[in-house]
């Protein structure tokens, strides 16, 4: 399945300065939603 077809992608999958891998979300109801792992 492809995420980017299914919902809409507040901020694309980067790394952070801290060490994380991690993107965001909007739900349904216009929450933002966040991912994120340790990078490896």
């Amino acid at each position: 399945m492809i995420l980017k077809k299914k919902v809409e992608i507040a901020k694309e999958l980067s790394t952070t300065w801290y060490g994380m891998n991690e993107f965001y979300i909007r739900d349904n109801n216009g929450y933002i939603l966040g991912f994120a792992e340790q990078k490896k």
